[in-house]
């Protein structure tokens, strides 16, 4: 019997995201070996998420030439603050560049909704106002029909906050939100977006509470890299 082939998948995730490691690795199989590089940058927020995607090469050079088989950029938010075209562009020129494919946490997600076949999107979100509101006009502009949104974390400074959230608090900030909103009910699939806050732990009771199938960050993330890096 031929033993698996050792996957190298490669993962950049915020300085102090705690959450991307473990989640990832309880995500890939035996065969993959992750290798985490961490994105470092200064200033208030919207700054730091900005330039964790234009450092996005430094990150990939950071790993010295190692090939790897696919990367994952584990930042969603930083996603939802770039201009339209921006991301999809300079993936593809990175994943030229490196000869490996390189994907970040929003296009994986937009695959994962498109090889379901979904519509009409309810998110959940531990983002401040102003993060949450960039995310819903991002996936209104992919073309998915948001119709119902909430966030944990509305009044929130800093989003190195999102990593001392409660899962458990946010999940049921997420239910009583979203099952209060008749329009949740015509969603197709429910979006627990970020890439900070545990998801793992929430997908089942927010299934089951909401009636709905639930997408994460992490989850769609750790499955498009092990698909392509198997291509």
């Amino acid at each position: 019997m031929t033993n698996a082939r050792t996957l190298r998948i490669g993962i950049a995730t915020p300085m102090a995201n705690p959450t991307v490691e473990p989640e990832l690795r309880a995500l890939f199989p035996g065969t993959v070996n992750m290798l985490v590089t961490r994105s470092v940058a200064t200033g208030d927020s919207r700054t730091r998420l900005v330039a964790y995607f234009e450092s996005l090469e430094t990150s990939l050079e950071s790993f010295g030439g190692l090939k790897l088989d696919a990367f994952g950029f584990a930042c969603t938010a930083s996603s939802y603050l770039l201009e339209p075209g921006v991301e999809t562009r300079r993936c593809a020129e990175l994943s030229e560049q490196f000869a490996y494919p390189v994907i970040t946490a929003s296009q994986a997600i937009e695959e994962a909704l498109k090889s379901r076949q979904v519509k009409s999107l309810a998110i959940a979100s531990p983002y401040p106002a102003w993060i949450a509101e960039a995310c819903t006009a991002f996936w209104s502009r992919k073309g998915f029909d948001v119709v119902a949104a909430t966030t944990a974390a509305a009044g929130m400074a800093d989003t190195r906050d999102i990593y001392s959230l409660d899962p458990e608090a946010a999940c049921a900030r997420f239910v009583e939100d979203l099952g209060r909103n008749p329009a949740t009910r015509t969603a197709d699939a429910l979006l627990v977006t970020g890439t900070g806050l545990p998801t793992l732990p929430l997908l089942k009771p927010l299934g089951e509470a909401l009636a709905l199938p639930v997408l994460s960050s992490n989850g769609a993330l750790a499955d498009a890299c092990l698909h392509a890096a198997q291509c």
